[in-house]
């Protein structure tokens, strides 16, 4: 069973309406699982979650940005090595997989961190509305 973490707008006049939703495989939903209500209801979008889901996708960028300069690295000192030819091209070859699959992550990371952005600068522009974000939310039951 999929989930999802889902935002809406709450208008001054208590409405909610849906905004958005990202699955449970999305970088989003990562970041905030653990900072927003689970089958419970929403909670604010508030500067303190915005700023710990901003940081937890920045830390995943940049652990995702170490590894491929490692991967660099390390194919630099293949290179270096003695052993055969199509020993160290195959190494090589691996890498440059992992590399190109971790820049593909840092793509959707920092996509997902300026999305996530947006959304909460939604409050700022819209000052009678608000963002609520919660897990698996029935907008029939939000009050």
């Amino acid at each position: 069973m999929s989930q999802y973490v889902n935002f809406f707008i709450r208008h001054d006049n208590g409405k909610y309406i849906p905004l958005t939703s990202f699955s449970r495989s999305n970088p989003i939903y990562e970041a905030l699982e653990y900072l927003v209500p689970s089958y419970e209801g929403a909670t604010l979008l508030t500067a303190s979650i915005y700023n710990e889901a901003y940081t937890n996708l920045t830390r995943n960028i940049n652990v995702f940005e170490e590894s491929i300069k490692e991967y660099k690295e390390e194919n630099e000192n293949i290179i270096k090595m003695s052993d055969p030819l199509d020993v160290k091209l195959e190494h090589i070859r691996e890498n440059t997989r992992a590399i190109k699959d971790l820049e593909k992550e840092v793509d959707t990371y920092t996509a997902q961190r300026h999305y996530l952005s947006f959304l909460y600068e939604l409050v700022d522009e819209w000052e009678k509305n608000e963002i609520w974000v919660g897990i698996e939310v029935d907008i029939d039951n939000l009050k």
